[in-house]
């Protein structure tokens, strides 16, 4: 958990991350909380239903994932997956990192440009 951030508060309770299993097997999901208490005797009843509530929000939270991005693209355009092979003709790629040997007119999208793609 110090990789990921540092968490502090007056209280002591830290709430990093939960696993939860879901249709499609377990999920590990970053909450980091810090909960108010006191530096000693915390009891958990105190925390329980806010605690609950808090949790429960962010596991069913849908977030905005590619393959929902790719799926509405379906419904306008053709989308293929990258298999390493350059395309014939230009394209707009979205991945990770942009390929080399794009051909010429190509749009891409990697990481640090994936918010152009969500409008404002």
């Amino acid at each position: 958990m110090r990789a990921r951030s540092r968490m502090r508060g007056h209280g002591r309770i830290a709430l990093p991350v939960v696993f939860a299993r879901g249709e499609h097997g377990w999920q590990a999901v970053w909450l980091h909380l810090y909960l108010r208490g006191t530096p000693s005797f915390n009891r958990v009843e105190e925390h329980a239903f806010n605690t609950a509530s808090q949790v429960r929000a962010l596991l069913e939270r849908r977030y905005l994932t590619m393959a929902y991005l790719v799926d509405l693209w379906r419904t306008r355009a053709e989308v293929t997956v990258w298999d390493g092979q350059a395309p014939d003709g230009p394209v707009t790629f979205v991945g990770i990192e942009t390929p080399e040997g794009l051909p010429a007119g190509s749009d891409a999208y990697p990481l640090n440009r994936l918010t152009e793609l969500i409008p404002a």
